[in-house]
């Protein structure tokens, strides 16, 4: 259904999120070098 699809979506995007967070950490590390 369309909550179900939603809350998926939403799931997907938080990860998205951490994902993009981690590769920012690890960009300013590898630029602090």
């Amino acid at each position: 259904g369309v909550y179900v699809d939603g809350k998926i979506i939403s799931d997907m995007k938080a990860e998205h999120e951490k994902v993009l967070k981690k590769v920012e950490k690890c960009f300013d590390k590898y630029l602090e070098i």
